[in-house]
């Protein structure tokens, strides 16, 4: 059961998302959801481009709104007004000068 998602990158997109860019089934695992309920979540494979590097990330397929895994934004400040219509900024953090 994954009851936990660590560092690793997870995307998770909706049913609908899915379906409409043709991933093929992986896997599927039972997750416990913030409710405590269970659900059977459906995995799959893509290749994401992500700071111009290619990886194979795995999605989770769910009935919700997509959220992007956090592991990948390592290195970056991200600022979100949390409001209709509110500014998302995600922006590479420059390398430390010692």
């Amino acid at each position: 059961m994954l009851s936990i998602l660590d560092s690793t990158t997870i995307l998770l997109y909706q049913h609908s998302s899915v379906s409409a860019i043709n991933l093929l089934l992986y896997s599927s695992t039972l997750a416990r959801l913030a409710d405590g309920s269970e659900a059977l979540l459906s995995i799959h494979l893509a290749t994401i481009v992500w700071d111009n590097i290619e990886k194979v990330v795995p999605i989770l397929a769910l009935g919700y709104k997509p959220l992007l895994g956090t592991a990948l934004m390592g290195g970056y400040h991200l600022e979100i007004d949390f409001e209709e219509n509110g500014l998302v900024s995600l922006e590479k953090i420059p390398p430390s000068i010692s």
